[in-house]
């Protein structure tokens, strides 16, 4: 039977260069990998003058490996080959970036003519190679049939490597595109490269002399928060955060269990090993920037350059992957979805910006070949691999959101903030003062124009030590009655202001109270649902007994007298609840007392002992030193130990541990110091007590540890009451009786 074949047509050469290079851009990339697969230390990428107006030359040297003959023809010259996969390191140790074998059809993309000078052997001669790449638009000649010239050249600087010169350019090369590639070459080396990766390119420009030197990757020691993350085959997950202020965080986990539920099997990502480096830069859009001033033109420039997450695979860029608008990871919608503050977020819904991120992910094509090029050499195909590697950066993210929330947590707790009451009574003070201070001049006005003498201050203004504005600013008579009168009258309307101000303010601070008293009573009675739900049962229960033994000719007596014990008891326990209930609303405990604080805790306890009877449940107070009277709102520390005792009593409730008891002592030795302790659980997570980083979260709105899905509400009501008092409140996870203890420290007033 006879055969034909296919036959190749000249035009491929278009399909395959000009047509498959998508830009010049990605052409110079393309060559600049060669001189690095070639074991170059450096390459220069010189434009010479004319390329503004596309008559100049384009000249890329390197000082890599160089070719020999052999090399030209049954490498370099040979479509598609396959070398680079057969041999993937260079001999210098490099990991090749080319698969394809299509690279150098980016000359045909840049210009119409190549000319390539190769030395092999600093001793031996070169080889110069001409390449007309218009003889490719001849369709009638076969592809084989088209020849190009060669021959060999003096190496008088006994020098290897290879220079490439491209003539009769297909673009103009503007200023702009200038500055376009050189960031692409920016991009193009990541920063923190290792030393075998080293690489150093430089460019010139004879029309533009001002982008003249070596390409520098940007800097990145003004980020607040550095990650660096790896996964292994096997599938751990192993985290290193450094903070700004020195704080350090480790974490190691599992692949399996970044899924709900987990995986049944410990097994690595389809994506293969890979490694991330993040960069969190904090308020680069005017917001606050700890470490950078955010008016530094150059710094904004670098953010806005540099921001997103890009993929290098064997040091190279992947593109399109982090470059300008290009937020592959749909970092912007998922901060639009949830935008709280950091603070204000729940723990875990905090979320990053993609302008607040530059990182990194170094893939590799030995460890990672699932993760596939394109065809046009322009991102990585969208498949499982890919969908895996998406999915451990979000965990990476996910993790820096988090220590994020926790280590602003903890600078709340170590900044000193006003009280709010502090504040109100000290903008009464200075109401009282202005009032006096324009009823006084008021009267002195009036005299003035009643024709008595104006009276002479005998203190120098410049030495006064007031320092208060509004005494400064109203220095009344001023020898004009009208002019006076004016005046008095304004600095009324401002006292009038100010306290309709003081008003609201207080109005809104009781409102808070009741607020965070209503909600302590809600966690309370969450705490005791479960006895409030046995103790109407067991009123039914007895009701109905109760009416079929009166029923009866010969009820028992002692069977009435067993149910009217269990109707007692349970309305007791309702009654003490009740009390808790009605004792926490009252006004009169909103007000300042001077009192023993074990009166209110003795108090809370009897009403809990008498709400929870039946639970096995111990609550013992102690008392250490001389008790003595404080200063303090009833109302706050009764939320407080609430809040306290429901969250020791939901432990017990769940913990086989006995016996079950509930420690509360109070320590005068030195400043007071209430202690409130359990032999529950202790502070766990899925199981496992929480960390020191984890602990910090605890007090955070919204954060709840519980199982069962606590309101998330009662520690964080806990440290507000603190924080407005200017006590301190500190957790153990797990004490001595395997549960656990929170320490108030309570500020005493003068």
């Amino acid at each position: 039977m006879p055969e034909i074949s296919f036959k190749v047509s000249s035009r491929t050469m278009r399909m395959i260069g000009r047509q498959n290079v998508s830009s010049q851009f990605v052409a110079i990339n393309e060559l600049v990998k060669n001189a690095y697969d070639a074991d170059s230390p450096n390459v220069t990428i010189d434009f010479t003058e004319g390329t503004l107006n596309g008559r100049g030359q384009i000249i890329i040297s390197d000082s890599g490996s160089g070719m020999d003959l052999e090399t030209i023809v049954n490498k370099w010259l040979t479509i598609g080959t396959d070398n680079k996969e057969r041999e993937p390191m260079s001999p210098n140790g490099r990991v090749r970036t080319g698969a394809k074998g299509i690279g150098r059809f980016a000359l045909d993309r840049l210009g119409e003519v190549s000319t390539i000078e190769t030395f092999y052997d600093p001793d031996s001669s070169g080889i110069q190679l001409s390449i007309d790449w218009r003889k490719y638009n001849d369709s009638t000649e076969g592809f084989e049939g088209i020849k190009h010239s060669y021959e060999y050249i003096d190496n008088h600087l006994k020098i290897t490597g290879t220079k490439i010169i491209i003539d009769n350019l297909r673009d103009t090369w503007n200023q702009e595109d200038m500055q376009e590639l050189y960031e692409d070459l920016s991009f193009l080396i990541p920063p923190l490269q290792p030393e075998h990766m080293q690489f150093d390119m430089e460019i010139t420009s004879g029309d533009f002399p001002e982008i003249n030197g070596k390409i520098e990757p940007a800097t990145h020691d003004n980020a607040e928060i550095l990650l660096e993350s790896t996964v292994s085959q096997s599938g751990e997950i192993t985290h290193e955060l450094h903070h700004k202020s020195g704080l350090s965080v480790t974490s190691v986990l599992q692949w399996r269990n970044l899924f709900d539920p987990p995986l049944l099997f410990d097994i690595g990502p389809s994506c293969g090993t890979a490694k991330v480096s993040l960069r969190i830069f904090i308020g680069p859009e005017g917001r606050k920037l700890s470490t950078v001033n955010v008016r530094d033109t150059a710094f904004r420039k670098y953010l806005k350059s540099f921001r997103g997450i890009r993929i290098y695979r064997d040091g190279f860029l992947v593109k399109p992957y982090g470059l300008k608008n290009n937020d592959w990871l749909g970092l912007a919608p998922r901060k639009i979805r949830q935008n709280q503050g950091v603070i204000q977020a729940g723990l875990g819904d905090y979320r990053l910006s993609n302008h607040q991120i530059i990182g990194k992910v170094d893939i590799s094509r030995l460890y990672n070949p699932l993760l596939e090029d394109r065809t046009n050499r322009e991102g990585l195909i969208d498949n499982n691999a890919f969908k895996d590697l998406r999915k451990y950066l979000m965990e990476c993210i996910g993790f820096v959101e988090m220590q994020r929330q926790i280590i602003e947590a903890s600078k709340i707790d170590s900044e000193e903030e006003d009280n709010p009451r502090d504040v109100i009574e000290k903008a009464k003070k200075r109401s009282r003062k202005t009032k006096n201070h324009t009823t006084s001049n008021s009267k002195t006005t009036k005299a003035n124009d009643n024709g008595t003498d104006k009276p002479k201050s005998d203190v120098d203004p410049s030495t006064s030590e007031s320092s208060d504005p509004l005494k400064d600013t109203q220095s009344f008579p001023t020898g004009n009655s009208n002019a006076d009168n004016n005046n008095i009258e304004d600095a009324s309307e401002l006292n009038s202001q100010l306290d309709k101000v003081i008003e609201a303010s207080e109005r809104l601070i009781n409102e808070n109270d009741m607020l965070r008293t209503l909600s302590t009573i809600g966690i309370s009675a969450v705490t005791l649902s479960h006895e409030l739900k046995a103790d109407i049962l067991n009123l039914n229960i007895a009701r109905k007994i109760i009416i079929m033994e009166i029923s009866k000719t010969n009820f028992e007596v002692d069977m009435l007298n067993k149910q009217t014990d269990s109707i007692y008891h349970s309305v007791g326990r309702m009654s003490a609840w009740t009390e808790l209930i009605l004792r926490r609303t009252q006004v009169s405990r909103r007000k300042m007392a001077n009192d023993f604080i074990s009166n209110t805790i003795n108090d809370i306890m009897q009403n809990f002992i008498n709400s929870s009877a039946g639970q096995n449940i111990t609550i013992n107070y102690q008392e250490i030193g001389e008790a003595r009277k404080i200063k303090f709102r009833p109302i706050d520390l009764e939320s407080l130990i609430v809040n306290l005792l429901s969250n020791a009593i939901k432990s017990l409730k769940k913990s086989s541990n006995q016996p079950k008891f509930i420690n509360i002592i109070v320590d005068y030795s030195t400043d007071v110091i209430i202690r409130v302790e359990d032999s529950g659980l202790g502070i766990r997570r899925y199981g496992n007590l929480l960390n020191s980083e984890e602990m910090k979260t605890i007090f955070l709105p919204l954060t709840s540890y519980s199982e069962e899905d606590g309101t998330g509400m009662g520690l964080s009501i806990v440290k507000s009451i603190c924080d407005d008092n200017k006590w301190s409140i500190e957790a153990v996870a797990e004490n001595e009786y395997s549960g656990a203890t929170f320490i108030t420290t309570i500020r005493e007033i003068e």
